[in-house]
């Protein structure tokens, strides 16, 4: 029905139109499918300091007694997508799982190309580590799509630096493989709202030098996974990235056996924005905070670490 109500999907698709009408549509998108707005304890915009520039991002609060701490960055194929575009899965999560969540505006393609993204991510992370407590707090990063490609690959940039890693990863139907293109690409290569002429479309923006191989654009293809922390990873049902998002969880299973691999029956790519339109995206949304719920839960605070 959703698929439906869009009308022409492939008239509509994103690498037919001007980037700004693209973003300007993002939006809207989220706000007419996320449904009505959770109102939670606190939510409050701040920027985050940057070398490059200062981050725009958003902190939400579930409730006064709020612990743990979720990074998370949006979904939108690198070029468009926002605070706003994810304003309302941010407040989903930030109640029902009751933590802070700390959405984050990275830089943009075409104006910024890889590895601005990531450098932004990083830039964030270093941030909420800086905060006061948070070395005995629960930390997370997430993302859908996009954002989930740039939480990977922010977690396997920090096994070569001096920041500790996160606990855990939430990731919603993310780039794995941007060089390769499995059977999934075929069986939905268009018709399902992502379609596979719009990922050559956003890949080539994103990484213009074409560099797909590189493991930081490319999680799936990292030699190993080895120190990367437990993921749950949800992929859509209908979705070209869902055998890449898979294939990731298993490899990431056998080196941490805490992750959870859910295929979202039904569903199609974005369903984490559609929560407003769709019962079974809402449930989906439910079992994901579950797992975050039950990692944290399942967290050890370090010996000496204050509260």
């Amino acid at each position: 029905m959703f698929l439906r109500l869009m009308g022409d999907i492939e008239a509509a698709s994103p690498e037919n139109h001007p980037i700004t009408q693209v973003r300007s549509q993002t939006d809207a998108d989220a706000w007419t499918f996320g449904g009505p707005e959770i109102a939670l304890h606190s939510v409050s915009n701040l920027l985050i300091p940057n070398q490059a520039e200062d981050i725009p991002a958003r902190h939400y609060q579930g409730t006064p007694t709020s612990s743990g701490l979720l990074i998370y960055f949006h979904g939108g194929a690198w070029v468009s997508g926002g605070l706003n575009s994810c304003d309302s899965i941010c407040r989903f999560i930030a109640r029902h799982a009751d933590m802070h969540v700390l959405s984050v505006d990275y830089r943009l393609a075409p104006e910024h190309v890889y590895p601005a993204a990531l450098d932004d991510a990083l830039s964030a992370y270093r941030f909420a580590l800086s905060l006061p407590g948070s070395e005995a707090c629960f930390v997370a990063v997430g993302g859908d799509s996009a954002g989930g490609n740039i939480a990977a690959s922010l977690c396997r940039q920090l096994t070569t630096s001096n920041l500790p890693m996160p606990h855990f990863q939430l990731l919603f139907y993310p780039v794995m493989d941007v060089l390769n293109k499995a059977e999934s690409y075929h069986l939905f290569s268009s018709g399902y709202v992502l379609s596979e002429a719009q990922m050559d479309w956003a890949k080539a923006l994103y990484a213009p030098q074409g560099n797909y191989a590189d493991p930081a654009l490319s999680p799936l293809l990292a030699a190993s996974l080895q120190g990367l922390p437990p993921a749950y990873v949800a992929t859509a049902e209908f979705d070209v990235l869902r055998d890449e998002g898979e294939r990731y969880a298993a490899r990431l299973k056998a080196c941490a056996p805490a992750t959870q691999l859910r295929r979202a029956p039904g569903l199609i790519h974005g369903f984490a924005n559609m929560m407003g339109a769709s019962r079974t995206a809402r449930a989906e949304m439910r079992l994901a905070v579950e797992a975050l719920v039950t990692a944290q839960a399942n967290w050890q605070m370090p010996e000496g670490a204050g509260a």
